[in-house]
């Protein structure tokens, strides 16, 4: 068996268990992965996301769908970093930086855990959108991931109006308390 063939089998057996729950034995496949790469395995990231990076994706899919988690939900899991990292940024555009991580673990928190989203009552609350805006954002991230952006954009637009409304009223009460004080 050449190095390739090891490399190929141990990361199957990694992802085996993975999916039966052993820690122990998925510790030992991790180290026996670790010994088989070489720096050129790592230089090509091809390589990487076919060998790796696609194979934990699926396994938190399915580890997901063990949960009870269908759909777009499934992916969360599987896709964190990039949905979190997506909030958050949003979140720090449009309400500033002080709390959108807060913002945006509750957002993924809120929806994968089926609550309503609130905006506005909590500092880590959204201060502008509903529900289903917020929603529709979140489960189009997962669209952008696998490049089809049309899902995102309108989201991302459906936000940003309600965004404007919010910071229109905000700028017509601040000339309303200039002009009476």
């Amino acid at each position: 068996m050449d190095n390739k063939e090891k490399f190929t089998e141990t990361l199957n057996n990694i992802f085996a268990s993975l999916l039966l729950d052993s820690e122990i034995n998925c510790t030992q496949q991790i180290k026996d992965y670790l010994s088989l790469v070489t720096k050129e395995d790592l230089d090509d990231p091809d390589i990487v996301y076919l060998y790796f990076t696609s194979k934990m994706e699926n396994c938190l899919q399915n580890y997901a769908a063990s949960l009870g988690l269908a759909g777009p939900k499934n992916y969360v899991f599987a896709l964190y970093g990039f949905i979190d990292n997506h909030l958050s940024s949003f979140c720090e555009q449009t309400m500033g930086s002080g709390c959108s991580s807060d913002r945006a673990r509750y957002l993924i928190s809120s929806y994968l855990n089926n609550k309503e989203i609130l905006t506005g009552q909590k500092f880590y609350h959204p201060r502008f959108g509903d529900h289903a805006q917020w929603v529709a954002f979140i489960e189009s991230l997962v669209d952008l991931y696998y490049g089809k952006p049309e899902k995102f954009l309108k989201s991302t637009h459906d936000l940003q109006k309600a965004y404007a409304l919010v910071r229109k009223r905000f700028s017509s009460e601040y000339d309303e308390y200039e002009e009476n004080n």
